[in-house]
């Protein structure tokens, strides 16, 4: 308020919004201010521990897969403590398996995490090849799974038809 001519501020507004990812302030001329920081915080998801403020939101930090310890509440399956993310257990600690998009060392030829028989891996993460009983889009005419000349789908995946030497 201003009394003859002289100016005198109000009380301080309080402008904590208590958001840890902010520091409050109050600016006479133009009130509260806020301004984002890189605090540390709780999202309050026990399974993100080491959460930080970023652009002036509470951000989860890593997981608890590593620790040492099965996290069921968490999600997870395994815990083998390793970055190795071939075998039993992945990075994720989630168990192997076929269609995780993780070749499971030892146990699966490929895993491109799809369930189309006709590319270049089988959806039980075998590789594709004649006679699997899928006909591979661009590499095979047919394949019927049998070793059969006589039907209509030859043993080299080709379509029988006159001159190719069975009848």
């Amino acid at each position: 308020s201003c009394v003859s001519n002289i100016c005198e501020l109000g009380p301080e507004t309080d402008c904590d919004d208590n958001d840890p990812c902010t520091d409050d302030s109050f600016n006479p001329a133009s009130g509260c201010v806020r301004t984002n920081n890189t605090a540390t915080c709780d999202d309050n998801d026990a399974c993100t521990p080491d959460d930080n403020c970023v652009n002036g939101n509470c951000v989860a930090g890593g997981t608890l897969c590593g620790n040492g310890a099965i996290d069921t509440s968490c999600g997870e399956q395994c815990e083998d403590g390793n970055n190795d993310n071939t075998d039993h257990c992945t990075n994720e600690c989630l168990n192997a398996t076929c269609g995780d998009e993780i070749v499971w060392e030892g146990h699966e030829d490929c895993d491109d995490g799809n369930a189309d028989n006709t590319d270049a891996f089988l959806d039980s993460c075998a590789d594709a090849s004649c006679g699997d009983g899928f006909t591979q889009a661009g590499f095979e005419a047919c394949d019927d799974a049998n070793v059969s000349h006589t039907a209509a789908c030859l043993n080299t995946c080709a379509i029988a038809g006159c001159g190719d030497g069975f009848i």
